[in-house]
């Protein structure tokens, strides 16, 4: 007797299953193409498959920890204790709902790949920023967004005695911009060159209504499905390039006082014991977890 293949499931179906699944967690669903990461990132970050293949991102709003994360620690509190430190007990709750959405489709083959996978090369498996800039999740910012040509946003140009920009009413006519050309524009501008040529800036991802209070969790891969899906372009909530330049230094120079995250004005928060766990040595919040909840 011949087997009956099941019948395909659509993309309407998977996102909404998607989405009834991690919705209440606290966590977001956001679909792309493979082909679209493909092509923003180098041959050694290409995933193997087909461009037309559908995925999705998934990131962490600030309500996952309670939602997600708090609940699955209380019902398995005696096994986190014992378990191998090495592990966070967040990537442990994470995993699991990773792979409680992906029986939610048995008959499919579906590639779950989390943010913190690497590969014997050592190599990130993928890169979840540029996913989820892709995806129209968040947008990631860059060393490049912050050099590019000067904009009237990022400061008044002007000259003074110190060889620095005069800014405001310090400026002749009160306030008006000189008449300058680009190329000079960007040769005077204070911000025309913010870091040494050769200086490794590292890029974050913000998101339009949580700022930096969000995460990306990792991504889950449907083979075999195909879809017609319209290209979102991420929200260019940091638009100006001063508000660029603050936001990325603020990110490599202090990015454990976590004034990052509010570049911008945010809806949500971390509360306070996220905060804390974060904080704190990964080493050490198996304790503070168990110390937290074991009363």
């Amino acid at each position: 007797m011949s087997r009956v293949s099941p019948i395909p499931l659509t993309l309407g179906d998977v996102t909404n299953a998607l989405e009834a699944y991690f919705r209440p967690l606290g966590l977001e669903i956001y679909p792309f193409k493979v082909g679209w990461y493909n092509e923003a990132v180098s041959t050694a970050f290409m995933l193997p498959f087909n461009d037309n293949t559908i995925a999705f991102v998934i990131i962490s709003s600030p309500s996952m920890f309670e939602r997600a994360f708090i609940p699955y620690l209380k019902e398995n509190l005696v096994e986190i204790a014992g378990r191998n430190k090495s592990r966070d007990p967040l990537d442990s709750a994470l995993s699991y709902h990773f792979q409680s959405a992906k029986r939610l489709f048995p008959s499919e083959d579906i590639d779950v790949i989390q943010d913190f996978e690497i590969l014997p090369s050592k190599r990130p498996k993928i890169l979840v920023q540029t996913a989820a800039h892709i995806a129209g999740a968040s947008f990631y910012y860059q060393k490049k967004d912050a050099e590019k040509v000067h904009d009237e946003e990022c400061c008044e140009i002007g000259n003074n005695s110190s060889g620095r920009p005069e800014t405001g009413a310090a400026m002749e006519g009160g306030g008006k911009k000189n008449n300058m050309d680009s190329n000079q524009a960007e040769k005077t501008c204070s911000c025309a060159v913010p870091w040494e040529s050769k200086e490794r800036i590292f890029g974050v991802c913000i998101h339009p209504k949580y700022g930096g209070w969000f995460a990306i969790r990792g991504v889950m891969i449907f083979q075999n499905l195909r879809g017609d899906i319209q290209r979102r372009d991420p929200i260019d909530c940091v638009a100006s390039r001063r508000s660029r330049i603050e936001l990325l230094n603020r990110f490599n120079r202090n990015w454990r006082d976590g004034s990052y995250r509010d570049i911008i004005p945010v809806i949500e928060r971390y509360s306070e014991l996220q905060i804390k766990y974060f904080n704190t040595e990964p080493k050490d919040r198996h304790t503070l977890l168990t110390d937290t909840y074991s009363t």
